[in-house]
């Protein structure tokens, strides 16, 4: 396989995919097909279900090689979601307006920001349950992961 690298950055530089990666992926693919290989192509999914999955799957690998980070993370989701319950007006109000600049930052212009609170408050209730599942589905498998290097496939 061979292409120029440095042609496919300048390429990649200029496609646009700070929103949506379809044209990421199409330049990618035809690179790889131009230099002989044909990619195979894992879509993300986008239904609830897979959605959650995802989200189990990433709490687990989080829970078993950072499990202090796990720790921080429950107990910043649970101060949170008290702030929430003790100033709800105040607190409504400071994370929209957090998660409105963090994407300005980023350049991102949707208006799902607006979505910051309830997305913060679902985060902990979701959080509780991925660390309660015991398996996780993943490329059509479900898995058991009871501890860092022992992980067995279910189905």
């Amino acid at each position: 396989m061979a292409f120029d690298t440095l042609d496919f950055h300048e390429r990649a530089v200029l496609t646009p995919s700070h929103e949506d990666v379809t044209a990421m992926r199409r330049l990618l693919v035809e690179t790889l097909a131009d230099a002989g290989v044909e990619p195979t192509v894992d879509e993300a999914g986008g239904t609830m279900r897979e959605s959650l999955e995802r989200f189990v799957r990433f709490i687990k690998i989080v829970r078993f090689h950072g499990p202090g980070i796990t720790v921080f993370n429950g107990l910043a989701l649970l101060a949170i979601t008290t702030v929430f319950v003790l100033f709800l007006v105040l607190t409504t109000v400071a994370v929209t307006l957090a998660y409105g600049l963090v994407y300005a930052a980023f350049g991102i212009h949707r208006w799902t920001f607006l979505l910051a609170v309830p997305a913060t408050v679902a985060d902990l209730p979701l959080f509780a349950y991925a660390l309660a599942r015991r398996t996780f589905h993943w490329g059509g498998r479900r898995y058991r992961w009871r501890s860092m290097f022992d992980v067995e496939i279910v189905e």
